[in-house]
């Protein structure tokens, strides 16, 4: 079955029950349905705020001069210990985000669990398929970078 008449079928089945709910239940749902929709914006805007913030401390180093370009060796550092002072501070930076955006997360997922819920009757696992898993990976690609490029740093600092 092509991706196309799955999100269809989907759909159909979303709309046909929710035809099917009292007022009571289709307010709870789109109360809960809401509310995943918020979390996710904020989801998305968090994330591209605390990865700005994430940019400018990987180029500190840069712009501070603590690191400089050298033709013979690429690279030069001015201050190791400040290259890896920063680098860590990072790396902290890396770590805060994911836990933050993690509990947005669920966040989501609790009130996605909460409207189907509402809609079903039953407890459903949260799906977190097509567009919404692309932004997911976009956030969790640009912490990875971010951390090898924090360890890249310190580990150049104290080797190379």
């Amino acid at each position: 079955m092509k991706r196309a008449d799955k999100q269809r079928e989907q759909d159909e089945e979303l709309l046909n029950g929710l035809l099917k709910l009292d007022a009571t239940k289709r307010e709870v749902w789109r109360y809960f349905s809401d509310r995943a929709d918020k979390f996710a914006e904020q989801l998305w805007t968090t994330g591209t705020w605390i990865f700005g913030i994430i940019a400018a401390v990987l180029a500190l180093p840069f712009v501070a001069k603590f690191i400089e370009v050298d033709s013979n060796r690429l690279i030069r550092f001015e201050s190791r210990p400040l290259t890896i002072f920063v680098c860590l501070f990072g790396l902290l930076l890396c770590a805060y985000s994911y836990v933050a955006l993690k509990d947005i997360r669920e966040h989501i997922e609790g009130n996605w669990r909460r409207s189907d819920l509402a809609r079903t009757g039953q407890w459903l696992e949260a799906n977190w398929g097509g567009r919404k898993l692309r932004g997911w990976l976009v956030l969790m690609i640009f912490g990875v970078g971010s951390v090898a490029a924090f360890v890249s740093l310190i580990a150049l600092a104290l080797f190379w």
